[in-house]
């Protein structure tokens, strides 16, 4: 386990906990968002390639010229956004996701299971996995935790409904007996 701690969110107390995703493939294996990275080899590097990894004499590479060429066609783009030309926008992105995948190779954040639990309440739990988590109090991993906190109070809140409500009409049918 990473992480397991109490967090306050909307008058309400909840436990979350982060553990590593151990079914998550790396990231250039999941999405279309990155640049194309070769399998562990021990051949040279190629012109359009930039070292992504090394470990013993095996590499890793991302193809950097392919990864421009895809960035121009969808648009990729990071930060200072909107800056640039189409080509100096495409550069950038490339390049952030070159650190973004050399962050995972190095531990910087990884892919993670997060429970969020509802204190004080039977049942109110919810999880979700393949989630980056950066290691910081403040990352997209804490966006999703109180998402799924506003999903376990919803849920509170409509069985709390669904109980008066169930209550009232058994005391409208038992009233006319």
């Amino acid at each position: 386990m990473i992480l397991k701690e109490t967090m306050e969110y909307k008058g309400y107390l909840f436990t979350i906990e982060v553990d590593y995703d151990e079914f998550e493939e790396p990231p250039w294996s999941r999405y279309d968002g990155h640049g194309p990275v070769s399998d562990w080899t021990t051949r040279d590097k190629k012109p359009s390639e930039v070292v992504l990894w090394t470990v013993g004499g095996a590499k890793l590479y991302y193809d950097f010229s392919k990864a421009m060429k895809k960035a121009k066609e969808d648009g990729w783009d990071a930060a200072p956004y909107g800056q640039g030309t189409r080509g100096e926008r495409a550069e950038r992105a490339v390049r952030a996701d070159v650190k973004h995948l050399r962050d995972y190779i190095t531990g910087v954040w990884a892919y993670t299971t997060l429970s969020v639990t509802m204190q004080g309440s039977d049942g109110y739990t919810t999880s979700l996995g393949g989630v980056e988590y950066d290691y910081s109090e403040s990352g997209y991993w804490m966006t999703e935790a109180h998402l799924m906190a506003d999903e376990l109070i919803a849920n509170k809140l409509a069985d709390s409904r669904a109980a008066k409500i169930a209550s009232r009409f058994k005391d409208a049918m038992t009233c006319g007996l």
